[in-house]
């Protein structure tokens, strides 16, 4: 099962995301970790939280 770690990447678009690695998202008050669910270059149309390429994680 992924983990949250102290050093998870920070989503930014056009960035080569695979399967299984985590990234950050600044929501605010928290980062919030989604977990890549297939490979994809990353662009604002498949942000997190967009459910066919990421699953949240949790809140750190």
């Amino acid at each position: 099962m992924p983990q949250i770690g102290d050093a998870t990447k920070i989503w930014e678009a056009n960035t080569r995301w695979s399967a299984n690695t985590n990234c950050a998202v600044w929501n605010g008050k928290n980062v919030d970790v989604w977990v890549c669910l297939r490979d994809h270059i990353s662009n604002a149309a498949n942000a997190p939280p967009n459910a066919h390429f990421w699953r949240f994680l949790g809140s750190r």
